[in-house]
Parts: structure tokens; C-alpha cells; sequence
């Protein structure tokens, strides 16, 4: 019986989360930026948490379950991609050229900011 508030309690925090991925959609377009919208919530998102508006709590377990059942989302990726083999046949190299590129970046800004020496605890 106690799973049913852990799993109401996760799906109010996807809400939470999908309600900030709007109000970026709905800012880059109301403004007309230059950004997309999933840009723009994300930093919309680091806002929030570094100001404390609203705490790492409030998401973590929602974030949690998306994030552990990811290869949910990506099957239906997967099997998209398998109708733009035209595409892919006439374009593929310059895809995995570009794709490679910016895996390499992530991994080279990751290995950066897990490099860096954790700063001391405020008080």
C-alpha cells in the first residue's frame, strides 16, 4: 500500500518537470528567442535549483524513474530511424561524423567538471 504515494509522489514530480519543459517552450516562443524551448527549460530548470525556488527533493524521484527507464524512450528512436534509410545511406557519413564530434565534446566537458576540486560547504 505504500507504493501507491511513492508512485503519486513521482508522477507530480514528472508533472513538475514536463510543466517547466513547457513554460521553456512557451518563453522561446512568446519571446521569439533565439533558443529552443528544451534549451531553455533546462536553464529555466538550473535557475530554480540554484535559487532554492524549488528543491533537488522535489524532483529527484520522478527524475529518477524516467532516467532508469530511459531505454524505454529510445526503442521508439531506434525503430524511427529504421524508416530514414534513404537518409541514412546518402547522408551517413557526415551523421556519424557529426554525431562522434559532440559525443566527444560531452565527454570531454564531463570529464572537466568531475575533474574540478569540489569547493568547500557553505555555511
Amino acid at each position: 500500500m505504500r507504493a501507491l504515494p511513492s508512485l503519486l509522489a513521482a508522477a507530480l514530480q514528472i508533472g513538475g518537470v514536463f510543466a517547466i519543459g513547457a513554460s521553456g517552450y512557451a518563453l522561446a516562443a512568446t519571446f521569439r528567442l533565439p533558443l529552443p524551448g528544451n534549451v531553455l527549460a533546462i536553464v529555466l530548470l538550473y535557475a530554480l535549483l540554484a535559487t532554492k525556488l524549488v528543491r533537488l527533493e522535489w524532483l529527484e524521484r520522478g527524475a529518477t524513474l524516467v532516467t532508469s527507464n530511459l531505454v524505454l524512450f529510445i526503442v521508439p528512436l531506434a525503430a524511427g530511424l529504421m524508416t530514414l534509410g534513404d537518409t541514412l545511406l546518402h547522408n551517413g557519413v557526415p551523421l556519424i561524423a557529426v554525431l562522434l564530434v559532440s559525443l566527444a565534446c560531452g565527454i570531454v566537458v564531463t570529464g572537466r567538471i568531475a575533474e574540478r576540486p569540489e569547493a568547500p560547504a557553505r555555511p
